[in-house]
């Protein structure tokens, strides 16, 4: 059987590119006035880029174009090891370990509007906050449709480029930006 293909559709400068990001800030308080207070010592600002997995980008595609409803809370979590995170990952199934031994669940992404290509956390104010309980190196970050559990979807994991090593009583502030271009 001979084949057809028209070639035009599958030239790189016909595609859909996605790339997240991760951006994450280090925080420490000396105590708990200062924490009040917003006092604090603040030991950087990483970025790293991240996968948007398999099931993230089918969840994707049945929202906007197979009629699924949409999710409308979505959820950034921690990852610590060191085994990243690969495509054919899922919030049930995954290889990397995803940390939980901080203040509360995992924490509401709260997005704003897309412009320009882009979505990401509303605004600097609304990134996520963890707050550690115990000394722990933390490995990279997920994002999520569930709170709590595995039943759900996850959209992206991503190890940082260096771990972090965080402190009872440090914060890490979580911020998740995804970009869309069509070259």
């Amino acid at each position: 059987m001979n084949l057809n293909i028209n070639r035009e559709w599958v030239r790189p400068e016909n595609s859909i590119l996605f790339r997240g990001v991760y951006e994450l800030e280090h925080v420490r308080y000396r105590d708990v006035s200062r924490k009040e207070l917003g006092l604090a010592a603040h030991f950087g600002r990483w970025e790293c880029e991240n996968l948007v997995v398999a099931q993230g980008i089918n969840r994707l595609f049945d929202v906007m174009f197979h009629q699924d409803t949409q999710t409308l809370t979505w959820y950034l979590g921690l990852i610590s090891g060191a085994t990243a995170p690969v495509d054919g990952d899922t919030l049930a199934s995954h290889g990397f370990t995803e940390y939980k031994n901080y203040t509360g669940d995992r924490k509401e992404w709260i997005e704003g509007a897309a412009a320009g290509k882009v979505i990401e956390t509303a605004t600097p104010a609304q990134r996520a906050e963890f707050d550690f309980i115990e000394t722990i190196t933390i490995t990279g970050g997920l994002l999520c449709s569930v709170e709590t559990g595995d039943v759900g979807t996850l959209f992206s994991a991503a190890l940082f480029a260096a771990s972090r090593t965080l402190n009872d009583g440090d914060t890490l502030r979580l911020n998740y930006k995804l970009t869309g271009s069509s070259t």
